[in-house]
This record gives structure tokens, sequence and C-alpha cells, in this order.
């Protein structure tokens, strides 16, 4: 209902997709947001599109191994940028604008967890 949404926040420029430059500047700019989240390896929600971080952090890792505390080691597209919490970003939102939200999974991670069940 009249609104525009930023694919992955308003970024380009030096600011990073998913990151929470991304989502102040679409907020400020008076855009809800489209965001992708995984779970982490510790039941937390990160705010990444991709479940490999080669493409965005370089770093050749899936996000759902990974926990909150690890997030600092992994700066999105060179910047100072980190993968925030879907946490972090609902407490930026808070209900000022509308989000739209994509959770992701990773189907092999979710095959092992199966088989490891069985």
């Amino acid at each position: 209902k009249g609104w525009s949404y930023a694919h992955r926040g308003l970024h380009g420029n030096g600011i990073p997709e998913n990151s929470m430059a991304a989502f102040r500047r679409a907020l400020e700019h008076g855009y809800g947001i489209e965001l992708d989240v995984h779970l982490m390896n510790d039941g937390k929600l990160a705010v990444v599109h991709d479940s490999s971080l080669k493409r965005t952090a370089g770093a050749d890792v899936r996000i759902e191994d990974l926990t909150a505390e690890d997030l600092a080691g992994y700066p999105l597209e060179g910047t100072e940028e980190t993968i925030p919490l879907f946490s972090d970003v609902l407490a930026l939102y808070a209900g000022k604008a509308p989000l739209i939200v994509e959770l992701k999974t990773e189907l092999e991670k979710i095959r092992e967890q199966v088989q490891n069940i069985e």
C-alpha cells in the first residue's frame, strides 16, 4: 500500500547489500526493505543473501556454520560493515517501515542435519 522497497537495502556507492548502512539509508529515503535471513549455528538469524560468504565477504565459509560472535570477522565488500543480525535490523526499523523477509535455507546443511537425526 504505497510503499517502495529497497532490495537488500539501499546499497551501492560503497554501501554493501544487506548491511546496516544499506538499511539505514533505505529508511532515511522512506523505503521499506526486502532482506534475506539464514539460521546460524548458534540459532541466531543473520541477514545475508547467499549461504556462502565468498561473494559478499570474500571468505569460503557458509553462514550456517557461523555464530553471531563470528560475524565481526567477515567485512562486507571490503568495508567496515559486517553481516547484521536480524534482531538489529528489526530494532532499526521498529515499525517505521515495512519489511519483506525471505528465509533462506541451505539444502545440503538441512540434509546433513536430517541424516544426523536418523
